[in-house]
C-alpha cells in the first residue's frame, strides 16, 4: 500500500512537472576547489548547471540570497529555475503564476533571461525568489487562482506598461540590495 501511495505521489509530480514545462533531474556539475556543491535537498533548483553556479556565487557573495535561500529551504515552497534565451519586451524574469500541490509541497517555477551578465542574472533570481517567498509565507495559497489573488493584493502597480505584469516593494527591494551586496564585493 506505501509503495503504491509513493508511486502515485511521484507520478503526480512528474506529471506536473511536465505540465508546467520543468525537467526531470538536477544539474549534475561538479563543485570546484572552492566552491560547494548545490544542496541535492535544497528548495531553489534547476536543471541548468550555469543557473546553479551562478546561485552558489551569489550565495557566497550576498548575504541577502543566502538568507532568502534559507527561509526557502525551511518552507513547503519548492521552486524550479529554467533559463531562456528571449523574453517578452519589458521582463528579465517572472514566476509562472501556477502552483501545483504534491504531497506536503508546492511547486513553482521561475524563468530568466540567460542573456543577461552573472550579477545582474543573480539579482534578478533573487527578486523572483522573494516572490516565492511571498507564496510560501502566506499558507493559504493552495492553487494558482489562490496565487493570482495573494499578487493583485500585493500589487504596487509598479509595472503598467504590462498588462499581465504585477510587482511587489519587498522584491524590488530585496534585488536592489543583493545588487549593492553583488556590486560592492567587485
Amino acid at each position: 500500500m506505501a509503495t503504491t501511495l509513493r508511486e502515485q505521489s511521484v507520478a503526480r509530480i512528474v506529471t506536473a512537472l511536465v505540465l508546467m514545462g520543468g525537467r526531470l533531474g538536477m544539474a549534475s556539475e561538479q563543485p570546484g576547489p572552492d566552491m560547494t556543491a548545490w544542496s541535492l535537498d535544497s528548495h531553489v533548483r534547476s536543471a541548468d548547471d550555469r543557473l546553479l553556479k551562478i546561485l552558489r556565487d551569489g550565495v557566497a557573495r550576498s548575504p541577502t540570497l543566502r538568507d532568502l535561500i534559507d527561509v526557502l529551504n525551511r518552507s513547503d515552497v519548492i521552486v524550479y529555475i529554467e533559463s531562456r534565451g528571449r523574453m517578452r519586451t519589458g521582463f528579465s524574469a517572472y514566476l509562472v503564476h501556477q502552483i501545483v500541490r504534491a504531497g506536503t509541497h508546492r511547486y513553482l517555477k521561475v524563468v530568466v533571461n540567460r542573456e543577461l551578465a552573472r550579477d545582474r542574472l543573480t539579482s534578478v533570481i533573487a527578486h523572483e525568489l522573494q516572490h516565492a517567498r511571498e507564496v510560501a509565507d502566506a499558507a493559504e495559497v493552495r492553487s494558482s487562482a489562490d496565487m493570482q489573488t495573494l499578487f493583485k493584493r500585493l500589487d504596487t502597480g509598479r509595472c503598467v506598461l504590462i498588462r499581465s505584469c504585477t510587482e511587489t516593494d519587498a522584491a524590488v527591494h530585496l534585488e536592489a540590495a543583493v545588487w549593492d551586496e553583488l556590486s560592492a564585493g567587485r
